[in-house]
């Protein structure tokens, strides 16, 4: 019995254009293994609250890619993000693996 591939993650890398709020942006974003979101919802039920509050620019910097498919945002980037760019962000994420857009 072969598996369907779309079972798993791809290789293939998603343009979005994203309104970062009031400026739409050009990113690419490639789609994560769901262990990377079992780990997302650990590290949001963790005690430490610095590890809580990083939970969601962690899954951004691991998504986030160049055109080429090299990291384009390292987690202490993400960890800078202004809110409305890290909500916006973080549905374009979502939408790419997935799950309905949301915030973090």
């Amino acid at each position: 019995m072969m598996l369907d591939a779309s079972l798993f993650a791809g290789s293939d890398l998603h343009k979005r254009d994203v309104d970062v709020g009031g400026v739409t942006v050009e990113l690419w974003f490639k789609e994560l293994p769901a262990v990377d979101f079992i780990r997302f919802h650990s590290l949001t039920s963790s005690a430490d609250e610095d590890v809580r509050a990083g939970a969601a620019a962690k899954l951004i910097a691991a998504c986030i890619v160049n055109p080429d498919g090299t990291q384009a945002m390292s987690y202490e980037k993400a960890l800078t993000l202004k809110t409305k760019p890290l909500n916006a962000i973080f549905g374009a994420v979502l939408e790419v693996n997935g799950g309905s857009s949301g915030k973090p």
